[in-house]
């Protein structure tokens, strides 16, 4: 005997608002989804299933089915970050940590099957999500201050969904550099002077730099030899602040430090050399106060150089270089302004009598403001020099006269009436004397049988300047 027909009812479903998400069949019971679950949101649904006795719908019968929602990878994986910020020392050893990276996966199992793909030659990903320094790598912030790398996420091996981050590695700098010195000025001079603290000069301005940053890349200058004398301002400029004098030394090997600011610092040392430059602080100085000669006109020759004056200059430079000069022209002589050299100008043709020029020679130097001195410049052109009337004399006189008895005179010329002689006895000086005339006069009787005969040398002194003898 059939059964009556019966209607079978969708009754509920738990929770209910998924009853929308099923249909059943009324006449086979065929229970259908006619809309997408995601087990994301709920990965089991009860359902309520009522049926009912189409003949007598009074007579009914309940059953439970309960639908598990199976998984499917429709989720991708995702960072817990878009954008990781991370620091690392430059210093750091191999195989440092750096950061760790967390993915979650809405699907079952989450990200257990996942990996990570990362592009970079320094730094590596493990299957983790940690991130750190490869063990064949260094770091150096001089050369690569900051990192930016790409890491993907997939989810599974084949076909898997996949997300990226953005990982920021900034490099930080630890104290590695020494200063280094810029170039050095080809000539550094300050001029001679005096310098105080207050009142400094300016040598020139030296730098350094230094790769590292911040307070390990801020570096200081100071002077580590002849401090008395030199200092630096805090923008490198090399300062004198004592007297410096180029007479007493002119150059200067300065040791200066270039120092960071790190703690403990580091440090460069090299060596200035400071030229001290002259200033015209001496004025030239001759040779002697008074120069002089004395020449015969007759020996006297155009363009003959008759005496050379000198001075000398303690400056340097353009300061110590020195020019000739008279105070006033001659018509006779002429003073060369670079050798000093005193030439006859003029054949004397004119002058028929002792002359003594009198000059004033002046040195100058090339100064600014110019300094000088000056000397007398004595020239005596003698009209003929000094001659005795005859090259010899002969004298007689009787043996056994009296003291004093006159033997003879001598007469020297000197050609000129404004030059006075004098004479001197240059032998047999306990016989005879010669006096300021010329006068020969015996000092005893003499005595035939003892001496006959006396050679007598007598000397003629003219009263030039200098003096002529003969």
């Amino acid at each position: 005997m059939k059964h009556p027909l019966r209607k079978i009812r969708q009754d509920n479903f738990l929770p209910n608002e998924y009853q929308s998400n099923f249909e059943i069949d009324q006449n086979s019971g065929v229970i259908s989804v006619i809309t997408a679950l995601d087990r994301e949101e709920i990965d089991q649904i009860t359902v309520y299933i009522q049926a009912a006795q189409q003949d007598d719908a009074s007579k009914t019968a309940n059953t439970v089915v309960s639908v598990t929602i199976e998984d499917v990878n429709d989720n991708p994986p995702k960072f817990e970050q878009d954008e990781y910020t991370v620091s690392i020392l430059e210093n750091s050893p191999q195989d440092q940590f750096v950061l760790q990276t967390r993915v979650t996966d809405l699907d079952l199992g989450g990200f257990s099957k996942g990996h990570f793909i990362m592009d970079s030659d320094t730094f590596v990903i493990n299957s983790q999500g940690v991130i750190s320094l490869k063990s064949d790598a260094t770091l150096d912030r001089e050369t690569i201050g900051n990192y930016i790398i790409q890491v993907i996420a997939v989810d599974q091996p084949d076909d898997g969904f996949n997300s990226t981050a953005q990982v920021n590695i900034t490099v930080l700098d630890v104290n590695d550099n020494n200063p280094q010195f810029l170039p050095l000025p080809e000539r550094i001079e300050i001029q001679e002077g005096v310098y105080t603290p207050s009142s400094p000069g300016e040598v020139c301005v030296i730098s350094a730099t230094d790769s590292d940053i911040g307070e390990n890349g801020r570096v200081a200058i100071t002077t580590y030899s002849h401090s008395g004398l030199f200092s630096f301002r805090e923008d490198g400029t090399l300062l004198a602040i004592e007297a410096l004098d180029r007479e007493t030394q002119d150059v200067y090997d300065v040791v200066i430090v270039a120092m960071d600011h790190a703690i403990p610092p580091r440090n460069n040392i090299t060596t200035v050399r400071v030229s001290i430059t002259d200033v015209n602080g001496n004025a030239p100085v001759f040779s002697s106060d008074t120069y002089s000669r004395s020449i015969l006109i007759k020996d006297a020759k155009v363009g003959e150089v008759l005496l050379t004056v000198s001075a000398t200059d303690k400056d340097a430079g353009s300061n110590a270089i020195i020019s000739y000069s008279f105070s006033e022209d001659s018509p006779m002589v002429a003073l060369d302004a670079e050798t000093g050299d005193i030439t006859l100008t003029s054949d004397l043709s004119e002058v028929t009598e002792d002359t003594l020029l009198t000059l004033t020679a002046i040195a100058t130097d090339h100064g600014t403001p110019a300094q000088s001195d000056e000397a007398k410049v004595l020239i005596h052109f003698k009209t003929d020099g000094l001659a005795f009337e005859s090259s010899s004399y002969n004298f007689t006189i009787k043996e056994n006269e009296p003291e004093a008895t006159i033997v003879g005179k001598v007469k020297a010329l000197t050609g000129s009436p404004l030059v006075t002689v004098s004479y001197n006895m240059k032998s047999h000086k306990d016989v005879f004397s010669v006096d300021g005339e010329g006068i020969i006069k015996a000092l005893r009787p003499l005595d035939k049988e003892e001496e006959e005969w006396y050679i007598l040398t007598v000397e003629a002194i003219d009263s030039r300047t200098p003096p002529n003898t003969l």
